[in-house]
């Protein structure tokens, strides 16, 4: 909604340079410098009604046996002031569920939005059945030049769960195989891996998942908004899905997890193998720079001594 109440319906499959997102932005980054100011009312509003949006969802797919269950990439987005007590009604939910909840969240530190520097939290939080948090991960690697988020510590922790051991990625993280064969020393089972994406990358970015699962012998599940949320085995086969942009989906991707993870030659030589790449790479520049040394060493003849 506007600040005058007004709805406002956005196409689903805009891209970010279409000028009605440019318009919208405006008005997004004016309510970040002052969220507390009257005209915004009805946005904090709506922030509310999102996160019980989502709770509703998510208490329905419990009903139906889920025990995990992932949101999407900045599923819910809070100002700083607000991120406890969003937090709290997360942790509550996981706990009267009795259901690991990974929490997607965006948060938003508004002193910080002219400062010229990242001013976002992009971060996946993970409730036990118990309501503990279980861990807290920030996006590693965010978007240069689109994305003013703080980035994460450069680790992919492994976390114990009732689904087995998982490990968080966030949408571009996952395209970093470095970053994400990590996995490996956790012997994950089951990447967990939010993501936000647009029509033009879909669904490929999605099919793109399927290469960390089959390096590393993990499992993927992928929540995702503007894209194809799905479930990738170890074999890089997707076993469900759900597109964002068919108008007959749900938006809700069922599992039976039976996770299993695998050790894999990626995996098992891939410091090796990326050593490879770099003597590789030397020896791709420095044969040519050396064959041109021993080329111009023979054309110099030495100056005879008339002495």
């Amino acid at each position: 909604e506007d600040a005058t109440g007004n709805k406002i319906n956005v196409p689903p499959d805009l891209s970010f340079s279409d000028p009605i997102l440019t318009e919208i932005q405006k008005g997004q980054s004016a309510f970040l410098k002052t969220p507390a100011a009257p005209q915004f009312r009805h946005t904090r509003a709506a922030l509310d009604s999102i996160l019980n949006l989502y709770l509703q969802k998510s208490a329905t797919m419990s009903q139906d046996g889920a025990r995990l269950i992932l949101w999407p990439e900045g599923a819910i987005m809070a100002m700083k002031e607000d991120e406890q007590r969003y937090r709290q009604l997360a942790a509550d939910f996981a706990r009267e569920n009795n259901i690991t909840l990974c929490f997607s969240t965006a948060v938003f530190h508004t002193d910080k939005v002219d400062s010229g520097g990242p001013f976002i939290e992009n971060k996946l939080l993970t409730f036990g059945p118990d309501g503990s948090l279980l861990n807290e991960y920030f996006k590693n690697v965010p978007i240069m030049g689109v994305e003013p988020s703080f980035p994460g510590d450069g680790i992919i922790p492994g976390i114990s769960t009732q689904a087995g051991v998982i490990s968080p990625a966030i949408c571009y993280d996952l395209d970093f195989p470095e970053l994400v064969s990590q996995v490996s020393r956790h012997h994950t089972d089951l990447l967990v891996v939010p993501t936000g994406d647009w029509k033009s990358i879909s669904p490929y970015h999605t099919y793109m998942a399927a290469f960390r699962a089959i390096e590393n012998g993990v499992s993927v599940l992928k929540a995702v908004t503007g894209g194809l949320s799905a479930y990738i085995d170890h074999n890089g086969k997707i076993l469900a899905q759900s597109d964002y942009y068919d108008p007959h989906s749900s938006g809700i991707v069922y599992v039976n997890l039976s996770v299993t993870s695998i050790k894999t030659p990626f995996v098992l030589s891939f410091t090796l193998f990326f050593n490879v790449l770099v003597f590789g790479a030397l020896s791709f520049l420095l044969i040519p720079a050396t064959k041109g040394l021993i080329h111009l060493t023979r054309k110099v003849k030495p100056v005879p001594d008339k002495a």
